[in-house]
């Protein structure tokens, strides 16, 4: 168990205990060892071991019973089990996973970062337990040397847009001819051999033509830089004439802004006006969104259809589930682990980029507009 820092090490026995789950190591209806034997067993915290706990009984893995302990639920029929071990382990390859700052991806902090990166870390860990592979995670607040890792994968962040930042964090990879692979939304231009990518561009017009056919004619975008290099926003054009497009700028990405701003909206323009589709850039804009449209006595989806960006919890427990799309995440982190093993045995000797594609996840707050 890594000692870096409370922040990773509960997610580190969070993600240890799924596999375990998913291994089939807890049997579903049995009761889990008791917080003294984890917290002995991972040389941690009470604090570090309820939070890892709390995740896994809030995805439905685990319950808590008073005064008996913490039982197994079982592996929910929509989670990836883990696959079966291959032929060839790769026990001896030591993979760097290197992301922002974990403290900022706890759940109290950033809900959306830390469910979005998560996702990712848990596909990660699903394809090290598959190959074998010996996986560490790190973030840019701590010290690491890559030279002890014979490949890494990076997770974007604004930093590493930076070519001087990114060019010093790969050097020790470059030096020694090892592969590192990029997560990105986007294509990182310093990244000149490998990525996994999400194409924001095409998956948000997949999202757009999906509003247009259930009847969209006139729609109000939310988010934050609604500019058109926004890969968000410039393909809107492809499916919408533009004075069937409104904006409003909202520069956070909380529910709380977001409800702000929509009231600020509806109180200026008396209404909705003709708006019959609302898309929210985030599910936490969504929400804040909704709650306000419900405060103003306006109906979803009878009145407008609203839909968000991310399918984190926050939308699935809204007032009305919200519809949404769902980045690929663990098929993200899988597929970047498979990329730097099969580059480190001499595959892809050419770099390769892979596109991972999103699913809309359809919920109650969309429907077909009948006119």
């Amino acid at each position: 168990m890594s000692k870096n820092g409370t922040a990773l090490r509960y997610m580190q026995v969070y993600l240890d205990l799924k596999d375990q789950i998913a291994g089939g190591d807890f049997q579903r209806g049995t009761q889990i060892p008791t917080e003294k034997e984890l917290m002995s067993h991972y040389g941690i915290s009470i604090t570090t071991l309820r939070r890892a706990i709390n995740i896994l009984c809030q995805e439905g893995l685990l319950t808590k019973k008073q005064g008996s302990g913490t039982y197994v639920n079982g592996i929910p029929a929509n989670t990836p089990a883990v696959p079966a071990a291959p032929e060839k382990p790769a026990a001896n390859q030591r993979i760097a996973v290197i992301m922002p700052d974990v403290s900022r991806m706890a759940p109290e902090g950033d809900a959306r970062h830390w469910q979005l990166n998560l996702r990712r870390v848990d596909g990660i860990y699903q394809e090290g337990n598959r190959t074998g592979a010996n996986i560490r995670l790190f973030d840019l607040s701590e010290p690491f040397d890559l030279d002890e890792f014979d490949g890494a994968i990076i997770f974007r962040v604004f930093e590493l847009e930076m070519e001087e930042v990114f060019n010093r964090l790969v050097a020790p990879l470059k030096r020694a001819g090892k592969p590192y692979v990029v997560l990105s939304e986007y294509n990182l231009r310093f990244c000149d051999k490998y990525w996994v990518v999400e194409n924001l561009a095409l998956e948000f017009l997949n999202a757009y033509r999906y509003l247009k056919e259930k009847g969209m004619r006139k729609l109000l975008v939310i988010g934050l830089n609604l500019t058109p290099e926004n890969p968000r926003v410039n393909v809107l054009p492809l499916v919408m004439k533009p004075d069937c497009c409104e904006f409003l700028e909202n520069p956070r990405s909380d529910t709380a802004s977001a409800r702000a701003r929509m009231k600020e909206y509806l109180e200026a323009h008396g209404g909705l006006g003709d708006i019959d589709t609302i898309f929210c850039l985030t599910d936490l804009q969504a929400v804040g969104a909704m709650d306000a449209l419900l405060e103003y006595g306006i109906r979803i989806p009878e009145d407008v259809n609203l839909m968000g960006c991310d399918n984190i919890t926050d939308g699935l427990n809204a007032p009305v589930p919200l519809t949404t799309f769902q980045f690929s995440g663990r098929g993200v982190g899988r597929t970047a682990l498979e990329v730097v093993l099969r580059a480190i045995n001499g595959d892809y000797p050419d770099g390769v980029m892979i596109t991972k594609r999103c699913r809309i996840v359809e919920r109650d707050s969309v429907r077909t507009i009948k006119r």
